[in-house]
């Protein structure tokens, strides 16, 4: 079976728009920055960690380094630069260790009690 010349030109089109969609998508376009370094807090001694994703891989809640609990809960950081725990990572409280006290975080806002001081590298930065 011959092809027509309108089917040959709809292949023709349709290869250009492929070809031609798939290197906007690769070369052209802003970049989305996904974040390389988040920041935790220890909910009963309000330490700040500082994670760097490129080097440790981490949960959320996370095991805290030197007692190995379940006590680290991820920090968002709003437009004036305070530091705070959001209502998504605010749920994630439940699933602390069942012998750590939440003396940093207030459960119902988010917010620290305790002035967060200079955040600490998490083992495994480098």
């Amino acid at each position: 079976m011959k092809a027509k010349p309108w089917q040959i030109a709809l292949i023709v089109i349709g290869l250009a728009v492929g070809i031609g969609s798939a290197a906007w998508t690769m070369l052209g376009g802003d970049r989305v920055e996904l974040a390389n370094v988040i920041l935790m807090v220890d909910v009963e001694s309000g330490e700040i960690y500082e994670v760097n994703l490129n080097r440790t891989r981490i949960t959320n809640p996370a095991l805290h380094p030197s007692t190995g609990k379940l006590q680290l809960v991820r920090l968002d950081k709003d437009d004036d630069g305070t530091l705070f725990v959001n209502s998504r990572d605010m749920q994630l409280l439940q699933y602390l260790d069942k012998d750590v006290t939440n003396k940093a975080v207030d459960p119902k806002s988010g917010e620290l009690l305790i002035a967060p001081g200079k955040p600490l590298r998490y083992p495994g930065n480098k």
